[in-house]
């Protein structure tokens, strides 16, 4: 027997599958939609203080899929920072006239290597010499990182820095919650209990259970049930 598809079954295929992407639910920043838990609320107080910083420079740090991506877009409405990488920061400082119409800035996801941490220096300054804000995200805290270059070094470690600390079962279940109710997708609270007693606790992973449990629904038409929830989890 043979199992290899015909061309219009793969482009069928490939359709439904992107028809799926397309309907699943696109990352809201609306603030009224952020989880507020003890574990963010120094950041988030932090982000609500701005532009009363004690300094331009905040750190925040902490897991995937912690939040740092949402506090950022919440500072960027509050201040209207330009999100930029290391290759346009660099730009910008080669640049003549090292102006831009943005005074604030937000680097996200950094991480340190010898490459860059010149521009990060020069970086680091120019913000300080140009009165601007800048919010740096990273996995780790800075201060920890292994620098070849000491004045950075210490520039890095005098910063203010916020951990965004690993979740409880309560939070992840509204978070949970939270991912359904924006993809109009019905799951009890009882299944969702069910799966998050045998996941990782951990941000990333749940929000890719959820991703996942919401794209079998769709590809398969089928109610979320324990069945459902199960082959999920099998396949994880």
């Amino acid at each position: 027997m043979n199992d290899k598809k015909s061309p219009s079954q793969k482009t069928s295929q490939n359709h439904t599958s992107q028809l799926i992407l397309d309907i699943l639910p696109a990352p809201s920043y609306a603030p009224n939609q952020f989880i507020e838990s003890p574990l963010n609320q120094e950041a988030l107080s932090a982000i609500k203080a701005w532009p009363n910083w004690p300094f331009p420079i905040l750190s925040l740090y902490g897991p995937k899929r912690s939040g740092k991506t949402y506090l950022s877009h919440l500072w960027q409405l509050r201040s209207l920072a330009c999100f930029i990488n290391i290759e346009e920061g660099q730009a910008l400082l080669s640049s003549d006239l090292r102006e831009t119409p943005s005074s604030h800035f937000i680097l996200e996801n950094l991480s340190l290597s010898p490459k860059n941490e010149k521009f990060l220096f020069d970086f680091y300054n120019w913000i300080l010499e140009k009165k601007k804000f800048l919010l740096i995200t990273s996995l780790t805290p800075l201060s920890q990182e292994t620098y070849t270059l000491n004045d950075l070094k210490s520039r890095f470690k005098s910063l203010r820095a916020i951990e965004i600390k690993s979740p409880d079962e309560e939070i992840l279940l509204k978070l949970m919650q939270r991912y359904f109710e924006a993809a109009r997708l019905y799951v009890s609270d009882d299944l969702l209990k069910f799966a998050l007693l045998r996941l990782e606790r951990s941000f990333e992973t749940i929000l890719n259970f959820c991703e996942n449990l919401n794209k079998t629904a769709l590809s398969t038409h089928r109610k979320v049930t324990l069945s459902l929830v199960k082959l999920v989890l099998e396949e994880k």
